[in-house]
């Protein structure tokens, strides 16, 4: 068992349909394993989002993201489920407002040998802003194993319902790196 500290460094976004770009919040989060098996994981993980980002993609006032989450795996398969209480405001742009929300999420992976992985993720919020009602997106993607410290990773991202995330469509990628 043990504890993983995590920083989500700013983005750049763009949306070519309301010609509009910026960066998204920084993120600080912590996770900690409270129990761990052969197949199961049962942690926790709190998310410390301080105001920042720029007026279009960022957010106005300091907000957080409460996390449990379940994990099994078997073979090559994971299966993940995490429900999540949230506090977020909206951009500068938006007024500033903020609203609380439930976050379900579920996600499963199938591991290749050794340096690849693939996934499918379903995941929510109860709300999407102020006044507005909830939201549900499908993320699925490759994860790279570099070297046994670095991963990359590619995705889209698909609008299920609502307006989660201001988006019908969207493709990512990202590096992480394990000190």
């Amino acid at each position: 068992m043990g504890s993983e500290l995590s920083i989500l460094f700013p983005s750049k976004k763009a949306n070519p349909n309301l010609n509009l770009s910026g960066h998204s919040t920084t993120q600080l989060a912590l996770k900690h394993e409270l129990i761990y098996t052969k197949h199961w994981n049962i942690a926790t993980r709190a998310v410390y989002i301080p105001a920042s980002g720029d007026e279009h993609y960022g957010t106005a006032t300091d907000g957080y993201w409460l996390n449990g989450i379940l994990a099994f795996r078997h073979k090559s398969v994971n299966t993940t489920a995490m429900i999540g209480f949230s506090r977020f405001s909206t951009s500068k742009e938006d007024g500033g407002a903020g609203f609380n929300s439930f976050s379900p999420d579920v996600l499963i992976g199938w591991f290749a040998p050794n340096w690849l992985e693939l996934y499918a993720e379903v995941y929510g919020q109860k709300r999407t802003g102020p006044n507005r009602g909830p939201g549900h997106n499908l993320d699925a993607g490759v994860i790279f194993l570099i070297n046994k410290s670095t991963t990359f990773d590619v995705g889209i991202d698909k609008r299920l319902a609502g307006a989660l995330g201001n988006f019908n469509t969207y493709y990512d990628s990202g590096i992480s790196f394990m000190f």
